[in-house]
């Protein structure tokens, strides 16, 4: 594929996520404030605690997705057909087991609820609310591997118009029922219609697309091997990535007084820390597709030079999302939900450094899946999920929240953060890894002076409404980016960017001159 092609798909994929993305915040900001207003803290916890449970679960998944996006870029690129079908009847079978294997589990875990739950009683009622959790995360894998196809094709913009789509109908519905009703039963039910909804139609049209229904004949017993030899590489960082993010809420609830009541203070943060982060992946996850072609085409100096400005990009979004969180986050806060749920600033410090560590490392985890190299760092990613268990049994038992938020912190910069990295510049792509974590810190170092102006300029603001909060953000977000952008003038990765958005330019106005002749 041209470098043009996989700009403009990148690009196209990119703009269709952030604005998916976008819409789907501002919906689910409108139906939280919906939901706190209408139903009990309670009910609040309860949905970040049985969040965290069903990612437990998911572990059955065994990061199946990336395995399958990894397995179609070489025979897309080739326009194998067969072979994709040959995949996509396998990893069908594979997602049918899993559902069953995950809905098994979720029952049997059912007895333990009782003891997870830390100031709340094990009703009827709850037990209902666990099993709709359930039914949803079944249902979610009705049709899913199709999904992949379209992604590992570069036409991710498709499922992200699919996606809103869908999204505005739930919220919507959830809306309405919440309103009309104050019934959480609903709430769920119509979070469960529309899962199924969004899986029907990306298998439609996946099917319109793509000719599926050729006959062919199974994966050969070594090929199958081949994948399955990957589930076992990859389950390492499917178990750490369920720790990293599934435990948190739990450890909360179980292991701090009040538990329950806090994760319902602490998911309004994580809804904002999660929406920005979903906007930033979005964003990068429409370049998978194009990382994974490049990967199997260009040279090691194109796919470093590509790997460092992604990189650059990360530290650049980040830092300044992490300024904006800085200035803004418990003034909207108290906004949205009220002042019963702020967390001190000390809180909100380690909150903010968790988000910039796991949002830097974006651009590693898109080149270790679509480069194969998570075969090499499994051991590395078991430590992380061991170590994290660890430190925030005994962080979180001293420390409470800021505990169990930093034990999180500490086992990542301790192996993933810079092993990762370490595998992809030296081993992979053969370059000097010291230039690049210089590079790394350089940025760290613009982040935190760029932060400390924004700081005593707008140390002293006061935020009483939504309007003043739309008025400073915007000038926070805008100054801090300015510097930024200042700060950075010389760097090559800042030139390639720019480059690559003339070169969409010249081929957007080549194509309309046609068109006009």
């Amino acid at each position: 594929m041209k470098e043009s092609n996989r700009t403009f798909n990148s690009t196209k994929n990119a703009l269709f996520a952030i604005i998916c993305q976008s819409l789907t915040i501002l919906l689910s900001f409108v139906t939280r404030s919906v939901l706190i207003h209408t139903l009990s803290q309670t009910y609040i916890g309860l949905n970040g605690i049985f969040a965290n449970i069903i990612d437990f679960l998911n572990l059955a998944e065994l990061g199946i997705g990336n395995i399958l996006l990894f397995n179609l870029y070489k025979p897309l690129a080739n326009n194998d057909e067969k072979r994709v079908v040959q995949i996509l009847n396998l990893f069908k079978k594979i997602y049918t087991i899993i559902a069953l294997v995950i809905l098994g589990l979720g029952i049997l875990i059912i007895p333990i609820l009782p003891y997870i739950l830390n100031g709340v009683s094990f009703t009827l009622e709850v037990l209902i609310i666990y099993l709709l959790f359930l039914i949803n995360t079944v249902c979610s894998y009705i049709y899913n591997y199709k999904m992949f196809l379209l992604t590992a094709d570069q036409k991710n913009h498709i499922v992200s118009i699919v996606t809103i789509f869908v999204i505005i109908i739930k919220e919507i519905f959830q809306i309405t029922v919440l309103l009309l009703f104050k019934n959480f039963y609903l709430y769920l039910i119509v979070l469960i219609i529309t899962t199924i909804l969004k899986n029907i139609i990306l298998s439609i049209i996946t099917d319109k697309k793509y000719d599926l229904k050729i006959k062919v004949e199974e994966l050969a017993k070594s090929e199958k091997k081949a994948i399955y030899s990957d589930f076992k590489d990859i389950f390492f960082y499917k178990v750490a990535s369920v720790i990293i993010y599934g435990t948190d809420n739990l450890l909360m609830s179980i292991l701090i007084k009040g538990g329950t009541i806090i994760v319902g203070i602490y998911s309004n943060y994580l809804l904002i820390t999660n929406s920005l982060k979903n906007v930033i992946t979005a964003f990068f996850q429409g370049m998978i597709g194009s990382v994974g072609n490049l990967n199997v085409k260009s040279d090691n100096d194109k796919k470093y030079l590509v790997y460092r400005t992604l990189n650059f990009m990360a530290y650049f979004i980040y830092g300044v999302c992490c300024i904006c969180l800085f200035m803004l986050v418990n003034p909207f806060i108290k906004i949205f939900a009220g002042e019963n749920y702020l967390f001190s600033f000390n809180i909100v410090i380690v909150i903010i450094i968790y988000f910039y560590i796991d949002g830097t490392f974006t651009p590693t985890w898109i080149f270790r899946e679509t480069a194969g190299i998570f075969k090499k760092s499994k051991n590395m990613a078991l430590l992380l999920a061991i170590l994290n268990i660890i430190l925030s049994i005994i962080l979180g038992l001293k420390f409470g929240v800021i505990g169990i938020l930093g034990a999180t912190i500490i086992s990542r910069l301790l192996t993933t953060y810079f092993y990762e990295p370490y595998l992809i510049v030296k081993k992979y792509l053969n370059k000097s890894f010291g230039e690049f974590i210089l590079n790394n810190f350089k940025n760290l170092i613009k982040n935190l002076f760029t932060g400390l102006i924004i700081y005593l300029i707008f140390k002293n603001i006061v935020i009483k409404n939504y309007l003043d909060f739309i008025i400073y953000g915007l000038l926070i977000f805008t100054l801090s980016s300015l510097i930024l952008l200042i700060l950075h003038l010389k760097e090559e990765e800042l030139n390639f960017i720019i480059d690559r958005i003339k070169l969409l330019f010249r081929k957007y106005f080549k194509k309309n001159k046609r068109k006009g002749n």
